[in-house]
């Protein structure tokens, strides 16, 4: 049996702060990288935080760190996932799967925390990208099955999306004529969201009471996809 875990509380901590900093540094990153003389056009290269709507899909304990932070900025935050909770929490306006459209359409920052399950497969497809809000910006920290790269690209050509920051990709690394690798706004991180002194002292404790709430028959912790028997794992 294949069991689908969330990661370690470490992780929302990281997570959130990688995905700030590739928020906030895009554009700068942008400029230095394609222009020779970026300092007189740097203004009109840059989006405000403050006022600006982030809509996290995939939002559970890393999302919820991770709003907490973009409204510390000003931001707005929309949270999406199966289970939105029923009364509001956080400051989040919460929104189920099936409006991920509408979601997207009203953000200026979309992140991408979906763990990679077979519902959640290519789940930023054409259809998806295009009805993101025009010059938006799309980081991806979760998994890069979830999303279907050759849009992501077409999205990027056609201008509808300002820019994507990526933590993750397929394949891992990018071959280096890629042209995800080349394109002049997409900011690439390697699989560097988690890199702690500590993460692997907190996975490691995570795995071992993981351990011994299975062989004990409890629910475990974290679960990212409930098994489709009736189990333990799943909570009875």
């Amino acid at each position: 049996m294949l069991i689908s875990l969330e990661s370690p509380h470490s992780f929302w901590r990281l997570s959130g702060e990688h995905e700030r900093a590739l928020a906030a540094t895009f554009p700068s990153q942008r400029v230095r990288r394609n222009r020779s003389g970026w300092k007189d056009d740097l203004a009109e290269e840059f989006f405000d935080l403050a006022g600006a709507t982030m809509t996290i899909v995939g939002c559970g304990s890393i999302g919820e760190h991770l709003a907490r932070a973009a409204r510390s900025f000003g931001m707005h935050v929309v949270g999406v996932r199966r289970t939105p909770p029923v009364a509001a929490e956080g400051g989040i306006t919460w929104m189920h799967t099936s409006a991920v459209h509408q979601a997207v359409a009203i953000a200026d920052v979309v992140v991408d925390l979906l763990p990679a399950t077979r519902a959640t497969d290519r789940f930023f497809d054409r259809h998806l990208f295009t009805a993101f809000k025009p010059q938006s910006l799309f980081l991806n920290l979760g998994r890069a099955a979830t999303v279907d790269h050759a849009a992501l690209l077409a999205g990027l050509n056609t201008g509808r999306l300002r820019g994507a920051g990526l933590d993750v990709c397929d394949p891992r690394p990018l071959p280096a004529r890629h042209p995800l690798r080349l394109h002049p706004r997409v900011v690439l991180t390697p699989k560097s969201s988690t890199l702690s002194r500590t993460y692997m002292d907190e996975a490691v404790a995570f795995f071992a009471d993981n351990l011994r709430r299975y062989l004990a028959d409890q629910p475990l912790s974290g679960l990212a996809e409930v098994p489709a028997a009736r189990s333990p794992l799943a909570g009875g």
